[in-house]
C-alpha cells in the first residue's frame, strides 16, 4: 500500500505535491500553520485605559488570537515606530483578519500590519520552484 501524505487541498500520493504557501503540510500528524507578524501601536485611549487599569495585553491578546481560530507564538513590547510586534500561526486568515478587526475597531491599537513570515526552508523551496519557472518564462522584447 502507498504511504499517503496529507496535504491541505487533501490527500496525495507524492510527497512533492505538497507546496508551501497557502497550502501547508501535514508534518508528524500536525499541519503547518501559516506564521503572521503583527505590529501596532496603542492609541491615547487605550495608554490611558492601562495606565488606570493595569492588565496583560498579551493574555488578552492571546485570548483574542485564539478565539479566531490562530496561536499566539510571541508577544513583544517595542520602542520606535511600533508599540508591539506579535507572531502568530494561523490556517485561515479570515479569522486573523476578524481579530484585528475586533482589535481595531477597540480604539486601543492604530496602524496595525500584518505580514506573512516564511521559514528557511519555504523560502528555498520557493527558489527552486522560481528557477523552474524561470526556465520557462521568456521576458517581453
Amino acid at each position: 500500500m502507498t504511504q499517503e501524505k496529507l496535504c491541505y487541498a487533501g490527500p496525495v500520493h507524492r510527497p512533492d505535491a505538497c507546496r508551501t504557501g497557502t497550502d501547508r503540510m501535514y508534518h508528524g500528524g500536525r499541519r503547518e500553520l501559516a506564521r503572521y507578524i503583527i505590529t501596532g501601536s496603542y492609541t491615547s485611549a487605550g495608554m490611558r485605559g492601562m495606565i488606570a487599569h493595569p492588565s496583560d495585553r498579551e493574555a488578552a491578546t492571546r485570548a483574542l488570537v485564539e478565539g479566531a481560530g490562530g496561536k499566539l507564538l510571541t508577544y513583544l513590547l517595542t520602542t520606535g515606530d511600533n508599540d508591539f510586534m506579535m507572531v502568530t500561526e494561523a490556517d485561515d486568515m479570515t479569522g486573523m483578519i476578524a481579530a484585528l478587526m475586533v482589535a481595531g475597531a477597540s480604539g486601543a491599537v492604530s496602524n496595525l500590519k500584518t505580514v506573512q513570515a516564511f521559514t528557511s526552508a519555504e523560502f528555498m523551496a520557493a527558489q527552486k520552484k522560481a528557477g523552474a519557472l524561470a526556465a520557462k518564462y521568456s521576458a517581453p522584447n
